[in-house]
């Protein structure tokens, strides 16, 4: 097993951010990039996408230790966030598209139930039968939707690794290309997954803490903006270097 995921290396990648030159004002602009989502929607996010493949692109493209840039050169961020955005948005859009449809179709027989109580038109029975109908529905159309979000979503990190090693939009979408070099590193990328998820799931249990009190709930946001980037720039390089591995093991299976 490469030595990223001894646990040395895991380690190492985990408090890599916080060894680098700055990087209480690097987490501060991520953080308030995040915030800036509220005001401005997806846009900021975009950025933070960018910032992430910089630093994946450097682990594979490079093979340079993982290291937190500076934040500059936003036109080329932007540009990079935006082809992952795009293609995580498309990898995902059959079960949001279920999700949010069953959503619309379990709230839109209320909307008509309500109007039709001020109202001289339909029948409040027939209404009600539209209104279990719908639920029942939507409620499918969610739940399928759940379900095919998560082998959806297992295709991200091949399929966005390979975008960025390629630094090629379309290269996402090339599966046997990035199948070929997941199957050659299978474990890696498994091990990359579930020390990613493992991280998310400590720290989200930690934010919620904050919960307990009135004045910290009020610092919850804060939590989740610094999760966010902190899982972003650890994500990368354990990624990053799981699609490395696969790349070096299928050249040398081709050998």
């Amino acid at each position: 097993m490469n030595k990223t995921y001894s646990l040395d290396g895991v380690q190492a990648i985990l408090t890599y951010p916080f060894k680098a030159l700055g990087w209480q004002s690097k987490f501060a602009i991520g953080t308030a990039l995040f915030f800036a989502n509220y005001i401005i929607p997806i846009v900021p996010s975009v950025f933070i996408m960018g910032y992430f493949a910089k630093i994946m692109r450097a682990v594979i493209v490079d093979e340079a230790e993982p290291a937190l840039p500076e934040w500059g050169d936003w036109g080329n961020l932007f540009k990079r966030g935006f082809k992952v955005f795009c293609a995580v948005t498309i990898y995902l859009l059959p079960a949001i598209v279920l999700m949010v449809g069953g959503y619309i179709v379990m709230e839109a027989p209320v909307f008509l139930l309500s109007f039709s109580s001020h109202s001289d038109y339909g029948n409040s029975s027939n209404l009600m039968g539209i209104l279990i109908l719908g639920m029942v529905v939507g409620m499918m159309m969610f739940f399928f939707g759940m379900v095919l979000y998560m082998p959806l979503a297992l295709m991200l990190p091949p399929a966005i690794t390979h975008l960025v090693a390629k630094d090629s939009f379309v290269a996402a979408f090339r599966i046997r290309e990035w199948w070929a070099i997941l199957r050659a590193n299978f474990w890696g990328f498994f091990t990359a997954m579930a020390v990613i998820l493992g991280v998310y799931m400590i720290l989200i249990m930690a934010v919620y803490v904050f919960y307990f009190t009135i004045i910290l709930c009020f610092l919850m946001p804060i939590g989740l903006g610094i999760i966010v980037m902190y899982l972003s720039v650890i994500a990368a390089p354990i990624l990053g270097e799981a699609y490395r591995k696969g790349v070096q093991n299928l050249a040398a299976a081709r050998a």
